[in-house]
C-alpha cells in the first residue's frame, strides 16, 4: 500500500495505511461456517478449524455466525 495505487486506478478510494493496535482479550471474530446453501469443501474447513484454534491459543475469542440471512433474504425469491 506504499505504492498508492489509487493514484493509477481511479475506481480505487485514496485511504492511506494505518496502524491500529487491538486488545486481544477484548477482540472476538465470527466464523461462518457455511451459508446454508453452499458447504465448503473440506479443506476449507480445516483451514478454518485450524484458524480457530490459532485465534484461540492467541487469545481471541471466536464465534459462529449463523445463516439466517440467507433464509431470509431467499424467502424474498419464491
Amino acid at each position: 500500500l506504499d505504492t498508492e495505487p489509487w493514484l493509477r486506478d481511479p475506481s480505487l478510494v485514496p485511504i492511506p495505511w494505518r496502524s491500529i493496535s487491538l486488545n486481544s482479550k477484548n477482540l472476538t471474530i465470527a466464523v461462518m461456517w457455511d451459508d446454508g446453501v453452499v458447504h465448503p469443501h473440506p479443506p476449507v474447513i480445516r483451514a478454518l478449524r485450524e484458524t480457530v484454534e490459532h485465534l484461540k491459543k492467541s487469545g481471541i475469542q471466536s464465534a459462529q455466525e449463523n445463516h439466517k440471512h440467507v433464509q431470509i433474504i431467499s424467502t424474498s425469491y419464491e
